[in-house]
């Protein structure tokens, strides 16, 4: 009988584990907002711009949580993604222009100690995301005494992504900017993203830089800016 109670009350146990660990999964599969779509009020905001030959070209990092939250319905910052808002608006009369982030040799990095931010695709960003989240989902599953437990479901399904990661990475394809040819008078607008380090210990200053393609004669014009990240701001 003593037996008998106290496997009952290890059985009782590890059924309030399991449970608790439901709900902290399904808290990390449904917490999402859908993303608010790209307005002028990022336009409006304080950012940095530089116009050459008629091509005005205006940048501002998104540092706030809520501010990220609002356009991509995660904090992007606590998975080590900067996103950076870009406004493209050909003044000049008669050229045409291709406008996209220029490649690592000429993107402009300082290293202040804390590692390099890097440009990454669009479909990197995605990529990094599932990968962190999939880490998360395994870390509470292998969460306290219910580990054994928890691994008989999981080797039995793949349950892919959650909710809020399809959400969260589909917002980094469709609110980033497009690589097209902006004529005179088109204006275009989206996100770039640069992968940040893993340690934000210290403050660290990032370069950012576009290239604008001349479609007609090829001439390649740069736009460089740079931002500086406060210690501890990245999370």
């Amino acid at each position: 009988k003593e037996r008998r109670g106290c496997y009952k009350e290890i059985m009782m146990e590890l059924l309030k584990k399991c449970c608790l660990m439901s709900a902290l999964f399904l808290l990390v599969a449904c917490g999402t907002t859908k993303p608010a779509v790209i307005g002028s009020e990022l336009a409006q905001a304080r950012g940095y711009e530089e116009t050459k030959n008629g091509l005005r070209i205006y940048i501002r990092p998104l540092q706030d949580k809520n501010e990220i939250k609002k356009y991509f319905g995660a904090d992007l910052l606590k998975k080590n993604i900067l996103p950076i808002f870009v406004l493209a608006e050909n003044r000049n009369d008669t050229a045409y222009f291709l406008v996209e982030p220029a490649p690592p040799a000429r993107d402009e990095r300082i290293d202040n100690g804390g590692g390099t931010a890097t440009f990454v695709s669009a479909e990197d960003a995605k990529k990094s995301v599932y990968k962190k989240d999939t880490q998360l989902e395994i870390g509470l599953a292998m969460a306290g005494p219910i580990f054994w437990l928890a691994l008989i479901p999981i080797a039995m399904a793949d349950y892919g992504p959650t909710d809020a990661s399809k959400s969260l990475q589909q917002a980094l394809i469709t609110q980033s900017l497009r690589k097209q040819t902006l004529s005179p008078g088109k204006t275009e607008q989206g996100f770039i993203y640069y992968q940040l380090p893993p340690d934000d210990s210290s403050a660290e200053t990032i370069g950012i830089t576009l290239q604008a393609t001349n479609i007609e004669t090829q001439d390649v014009m740069y736009f460089s800016f740079t931002n500086k990240l406060k210690a501890g701001e990245k999370r």
